[in-house]
């Protein structure tokens, strides 16, 4: 979805005629450059900053933050680092300060990714947040910046446990619990997750992570048109997301439109080709569609990336029993056994080895009483899943 700038650009021309009648003032110019990088006239932005420089130094504050910006907005990461990192050092300017160049150093360490982005974005952080105690104010953007660190890192349960702490004491910025809420979905503690993704959003309704936490919690609360929504708004705002679109595969699996969620899939395989379960989704349904062809090459790919996912080996062994391959099948079985016992797709491939002879429905009948036992978080039987089935 394309953003209409027009208001913004109207109101930059509008500054940049008062700038020119008043050249000297500085909050003018502060504001045309920002809104020029707004609207992505990057051009002007710099145009307006050198002139700025030319006329004399220009302080850490609020120049140098502005530098970045349009350092950034040119694409010179090296420059905007460069210039956060200085500013994170400048003993002469405050605290706070400090902490707001160090956050946006890490986090566009993170951004930029390589072998060692995270132990530098930690490295950056770590002097304004170690010996913080919870109680201690903390700015928000500095307090997310940290959690991503963890959550970069996979320290899940201790950035969840950072960030439980300062939600203890009141003093977690909303910012800060909209991540929290990611990891603590990812530490599956989906209770803290719901509760921290609320948190952001009721001041924050934009807040990225916690819109991804909250259509996560959607799915798992077995609400499929609530997911559907959710996550049709999480890829319109985070389009280049994979994670966004994995999860839109499922809102649209679930509410049986077979097509988008193929769609959704494959692009969420484009995004992340080292993920997994994006194959997987991908593979189940176009198994779905019955193209076992295509679902067969697609779940090989997911066994490229991943050897150890039940699912994954419950699944060729759906394809296998359906196309008469039994000693395949049974294989197949056996390694999807032997990574998770209780695997949907392991039961219903089981049922279709066992009872070849039956009719379509009458296994689905079989596999649903293999699954009733069976518990999703949201309490829900797992041989619901089995409905869609049916439905098509």
């Amino acid at each position: 979805m394309t953003m209409d700038t027009t208001p913004q650009l109207q109101r930059l021309q509008r500054l940049l005629g008062y700038l020119a009648q008043d050249p000297a003032n500085d909050l003018l110019r502060r504001d045309a450059i920002e809104h020029a990088c707004d609207v992505g006239d990057v051009e002007t932005a710099r145009r307006l900053l050198d002139e700025r420089a030319a006329s004399g130094a220009l302080a850490a504050l609020p120049w140098g933050f502005l530098s970045a910006r349009v350092a950034l907005a040119h694409g010179d990461v090296d420059a905007a680092l460069h210039q956060w990192d200085m500013m994170a050092c400048d003993a002469e300017i405050g605290a706070q300060e400090r902490s707001l160049a160090a956050s946006a150093a890490a986090q566009l360490r993170l951004r930029r990714g390589g072998p060692e982005a995270v132990t530098e974005a930690a490295r950056t952080l770590a002097p304004f947040i170690e010996g913080v105690v919870a109680q201690a104010s903390l700015a928000d953007a500095a307090q997310a910046a940290w959690l991503r660190v963890e959550h970069h890192a996979r320290h899940l349960r201790e950035g969840l446990d950072w960030a439980l702490a300062r939600e203890a004491a009141g003093q977690l910025g909303p910012e800060a619990a909209g991540v929290a809420s990611l990891i603590a979905m990812d530490a599956n503690d989906v209770a803290s997750s719901s509760r921290l993704s609320r948190m952001a959003l009721a001041t924050l309704p934009e807040q990225g992570e916690a819109l991804v936490s909250a259509a996560a919690l959607s799915l798992v609360e077995g609400q499929p048109q609530v997911a559907l929504t959710l996550n049709e708004r999480l890829t319109a705002a985070r389009p280049a997301d994979g994670r966004a679109w994995t999860q839109l595969g499922a809102a649209r699996l679930l509410t049986l439109d077979l097509q988008g969620a193929r769609v959704a899939y494959a692009r969420a395989t484009e995004l992340m080709p080292g993920h997994a379960g994006s194959w997987h989704g991908l593979a189940w349904t176009m198994l779905l569609l019955e193209d076992l062809v295509e679902a067969e090459r697609l779940l090989d790919q997911a066994l490229v990336v991943d050897r150890n996912f039940a699912e994954t080996h419950g699944a060729l062994a759906v394809i296998y029993a359906r196309t008469g391959r039994r000693a395949m099948a049974n294989d197949a079985l056996r390694r999807s056994r032997g990574l998770d016992p209780n695997n949907f797709a392991a039961q219903y491939a089981q049922a279709l080895l066992d009872h070849p002879e039956l009719p379509g429905e009458e296994v689905m009948a079989l596999a649903s009483k293999l699954l009733d036992g069976q518990q999703l978080p949201s309490g829900q039987r797992a041989s619901s899943l089995l409905r869609m089935i049916r439905q098509l």
